[in-house]
């Protein structure tokens, strides 16, 4: 009678390799999304239904690809932008 444990079979249910980005270190791909996400100008919060300038709307396909991803594009996003809230129109009716 053997009592050592068997070793684990591989099975179908096994995660999935990560994805190569993730294997970067995350310094560098600190750098690669400061290269898509920040910019060179203030980003303007005019009103709540004018949130944000379409220059950065195409960050919401990028922030809906993985949570991980979302989790750290969004902290660089945030913290090496420059953000100006309201212009004198805040609270003003849109057409």
């Amino acid at each position: 009678m053997d009592l050592l444990p068997m070793p684990l079979a591989e099975s179908s249910t096994d995660l999935p390799p990560q994805p190569v980005l993730f294997r970067i270190p995350i310094e560098v791909r600190d750098m690669i999304y400061e290269n898509c996400v920040v910019f060179d100008k203030p980003i303007y919060i005019k009103s709540p239904s004018n949130a944000l300038q379409s220059s950065v709307q195409h960050l919401q396909q990028l922030l809906c690809i993985s949570k991980q991803l979302n989790t750290e594009i969004s902290k660089v996003f945030y913290a090496k932008n420059t953000w100006v809230f309201g212009n004198g129109d805040w609270g003003k009716l849109t057409n």
